[in-house]
């Protein structure tokens, strides 16, 4: 032992150690003048109390960072898993009936045909039949007319939802909206839904237009409902609601994240899908949980309407066509998903191997919902020219010159072209005009139905048989 280190002195502040007569302590820089002496034992006792605490704080970080990596790791995988087997929720409560939509090609009872929103029918087209009868409204029609085998029914700008004899066109009633329709209702075993602007849903006899039940969700609704096995599904404008389609009572609420829906919801046998403003919920049909959400960024939206066709989800926006892949489940790191693709998009990181979007296209004709079926999407753009992709690359088969002026269908015929003139005919594999048949007024809605083709402008109805 040297006599410097045994006359080593300890700083009173830190208990650092300093070489005798150093008068300020070399780590903690105090005054060491009035500094006792110590012995080299002590020395080695305070050096070895700073290595024990140096330790301690060492062993403190490390603890605390691998409970912070356990915690990260455990919400990813709860994120991950969305409770599909961690408290997995039961089905949602069902309606006490077993009442849905019509089924195609007998009936047009959603506004966009069936529940897949796809305007798809296995009915063939009369474009040649004969004029049956032709009536004229009393009022502007506002939104998008219904059929069944029975009646085609008009909601009109005075206030009322008439119903017109499918044999004779005569009016067969008319009844009062208590409200402001905003969209279309829906046809479901014999009753007619509509939802309002005031936050009401009713229920009307389609025979008589007699009303069967009027209930307050709570929040106006501005999107058509959707019937599906004796439950109809209304999106308000702040939750999505399941509702007893014979007694009209409330089975369940959702919250929405978006304030304002005004596209009807779809479905198939898996999914239900619901659009707000500028995105779309893929939820479990049985449980109504969320599988995921994509949302239309930027001035692209918002969200017109949206077809399900398989795993294929089209929707209509402002700015075009966007095509997602529903089947997507979330990857097992979801949860740093956004962040993930932030570092990738500032050129910090590679891209996300787990992507639901397809294709987009640019240019879409205002409200003039995609038609999906068989694997190809057809659309309107913005000059009324009429195009055809594959649904799940994007290529583009063809195009056919417009003008498209309404919602075009699919038929057994052909693909259903309303236009300025009358109503057309295209072969879905080429685009190609088959047929025409020239009509007095513009067309804003055709409707095909088992029996017949209804022709609706602003002001009458054409039945061609």
């Amino acid at each position: 032992m040297t006599n410097e280190t045994a006359n080593a002195v300890t700083c009173a502040q830190c208990g650092a150690t300093s070489p005798a007569g150093t008068r300020l302590c070399r780590h903690c820089w105090a005054p060491l003048t009035a500094a006792p002496s110590v012995r080299a034992d002590d020395v080695a006792i305070a050096a070895s109390d700073r290595e024990r605490r140096g330790l301690n704080a060492r062993s403190w970080v490390r603890i605390f960072v691998t409970a912070a990596l356990v915690l990260f790791v455990a919400w990813i995988v709860y994120r991950t898993l969305d409770g599909r087997l961690i408290n997995r929720p039961g089905p949602l409560p069902a309606g006490s009936s077993a009442a849905s939509a019509p089924a195609l090609p007998g009936a047009w009872p959603l506004s966009n045909g069936g529940p897949a929103g796809t305007r798809t029918t296995s009915a063939t087209v009369p474009i040649d039949g004969d004029s049956a009868w032709r009536t004229t409204l009393p009022a502007t029609l506002i939104v998008p007319p219904l059929a069944d085998a029975e009646r085609v029914y008009v909601s009109l700008s005075d206030g009322t939802l008439r119903a017109y004899r499918a044999d004779d066109g005569a009016e067969a009633w008319v009844a009062a909206v208590p409200g402001v329709l905003d969209a279309a209702p829906a046809i479901g075993d014999g009753r007619i839904y509509a939802g309002l602007r005031d936050s009401t849903v009713m229920a009307v006899d389609a025979a008589t237009g007699a009303q069967i039940w009027r209930i307050h969700v709570g929040t106006s609704v501005s999107a058509a409902p959707l019937i599906l096995d004796g439950t109809v599904y209304i999106v308000t404008n702040t939750e999505f609601v399941g509702m007893d389609a014979i007694t009209g009572k409330v089975l369940w609420r959702q919250a929405l994240r978006d304030k304002l829906a005004t596209v009807v919801p779809v479905a198939n046998e898996d999914y239900i899908v619901i659009a707000t403003f500028r995105r779309v919920s893929i939820l479990d049909r049985e449980t109504g949980r969320e599988l995921f959400e994509w949302e239309i960024l930027g001035g692209n939206g918002p969200i017109r309407s949206v077809a399900i066709d398989g795993n294929v989800l089209a929707m209509t926006a402002e700015s075009g066509v966007f095509v997602i892949d529903i089947a997507q489940r979330r990857p097992w790191w979801e949860g740093v998903r956004r962040v993930w693709e932030f570092f990738h998009l500032v050129g910090l990181g590679p891209d996300s191997p787990w992507r639901a979007f397809l294709f987009s296209t640019r240019g879409a004709r205002d409200n003039t919902p995609v038609v999906a079926a068989n694997g190809v999407l057809y659309a309107a753009d913005r000059g009324g020219a009429l195009r055809a992709f594959e649904s799940t690359t994007g290529v583009l088969l063809w195009t056919a010159p417009g003008p498209v002026t309404a919602p075009v269908t699919l038929t057994a015929s052909g693909l259903l072209v309303p236009t300025r003139t009358g109503v057309s005919l295209l072969d879905p594999a080429t685009g190609a005009v088959s047929a025409e048949r020239p009509l007095p007024e513009p067309v804003r809605y055709a409707v095909v139905t088992e029996d017949a083709l209804y022709a609706i402008s602003e002001s009458s109805i054409t039945a061609i048989r």
